[in-house]
């Protein structure tokens, strides 16, 4: 009974959105997408079949979770079944250039396909390379299901992939994953190409995706200028869509290792390493949410931390479902802030609840217990496409362990609907 009555006056106090924020001894610990993962890489090269259209064979350079970081090194299934991502090379350029953005989504338990086709200054065929793409995702399935293959239970059968790719590979991913949602699930791109290379109607297959897309780019890009590229993708991409511009990067920069491209525009304000950095500080957590579905980096893809970021010269996101993440430690004594998101100019209602429910409604599942919620307060959706509502957590150490769970209804002039559900678990 005691203990009620304590979470009940937490509860009160959340409610009031107290900003008074005291001493704990508590640190916050924000994942670093940009760092290796847990994952030890391997890699190893593979020939599956094609389809009509693209080459046959199709050669691909895999990088995987691996006992060892060695080539042919066995599979790691510690934590499979794993994602997977297909990516496409520049134009003229080779997949091997890419090889550490692929190692370093293999630590965070991915399988990353390099499409090893169209390489080289006299290929470049996009019909060929788009389906290429989709032989690697059926290719890889199969794989994943032949029993005493190298990639045995690496992926859930029918598993959908990420299409990502730069410049000419970007513009390939983007028209592979259109009219292909059984085969994909999400799309980044890197300074792709809005031209239509060999009569491919890039633009068309953008405005029929149905999958989360995320554009980057660079504002020193003088191959594939953002204005006349990165602007008018974003421009077609139906939501939910994000953009990213890297201040200072260029188009070659999207790949680590040197190559002839690095020949034909000016160096970036930045280095190398900086622009890839970004690069992966923000594709891994969108692939987090856009494949496993996996909220808790939203602040360092869209929210707060990605409006403050330096790196950025622009970013804008259109979301199509509304979504509540939160930011901070969720230590007893300190400041912790949950972020409704969806339209600029939404209202968002947030509730508080200690016990987790599922309640049909005619705004989505109620996810929380309707016997312990309560209520914390609305507030607007900005500019920035989310809000805030602060929460003081106070210092009542009967809090540490404690799970509790957040929820919001928005509503804008179009529909109301709920998020999921947001857990925090108090340290």
């Amino acid at each position: 009974m005691r203990r009620s009555r304590r979470r009940m006056r937490w509860l009160q106090a959340a409610a009031l959105a107290s900003l008074v924020v005291l001493e704990s001894g508590c640190a916050a610990g924000q994942k670093t997408y940009e760092d290796d993962g847990p994952f030890t890489a391997g890699y190893r090269n593979l020939a599956v079949p094609g389809r009509p259209g693209g080459n046959d064979p199709v050669n691909l350079l895999v990088y995987y979770p691996a006992r060892s970081a060695e080539q042919n090194a066995p599979l790691d299934l510690a934590g499979a079944p794993y994602e997977l991502v297909v990516f496409g090379h520049g134009f003229s350029l080779t997949a091997v250039l890419y090889d550490s953005l692929y190692r370093h989504l293999a630590t965070h338990g991915y399988v990353v396909a390099g499409v090893a086709t169209e390489e080289g200054l006299f290929a470049g065929q996009l019909p060929r390379f788009v389906e290429d793409f989709r032989a690697a995702v059926a290719g890889l399935r199969a794989e994943a299901a032949r029993a005493g293959g190298p990639f045995f239970g690496a992926l859930r059968p029918g598993a959908r992939a990420a299409a990502a790719g730069h410049s000419f590979g970007g513009a390939a991913a983007l028209v592979a994953a259109s009219g292909h949602p059984d085969l994909f699930g999400a799309v980044v791109t890197m300074a792709a190409t809005a031209t239509s290379p060999q009569n491919v109607d890039v633009l068309a297959a953008t405005r029929a995706l149905a999958v989360p897309v995320l554009h980057l780019g660079a504002s020193r890009d003088t191959i594939v200028p953002p204005p006349q590229n990165l602007d008018v993708l974003f421009e077609a991409t139906p939501p939910p869509k994000r953009l990213v511009e890297i201040k200072g990067g260029t188009h070659s920069y999207f790949h680590e290792r040197w190559y002839l491209d690095r020949l034909v525009e000016p160096a970036g304000d930045i280095s190398v390493a900086e622009q890839q950095r970004l690069v992966r500080r923000y594709w891994l957590p969108f692939l987090e949410w856009a494949l496993r579905k996996d909220p808790t980096g939203l602040d360092v893809l869209l929210g707060p931390t990605a409006v403050a970021d330096p790196g950025l010269s622009r970013q804008a996101v259109l979301l199509a479902d509304p979504v509540l993440f939160g930011r901070g430690s969720g230590c007893i004594g300190t400041r912790y802030d949950l972020h409704p998101a969806r339209r600029p100019g939404d209202g968002a209602l947030l509730a508080l609840g200690l016990l987790p429910g599922s309640v049909p409604t005619p705004f989505g599942e109620l996810a929380l217990n309707p016997g312990a919620l309560v209520l914390l307060g609305s507030v607007p959706v900005g500019a920035s496409a989310y809000g805030t509502l602060p929460l003081g957590i106070p210092n009542e150490p009967v809090l540490a362990g404690r799970r509790v769970h957040f929820q919001a209804l928005l509503a804008g002039p179009e529909s109301a609907a709920l998020t999921g559900r947001w857990d925090l678990l108090i340290p």
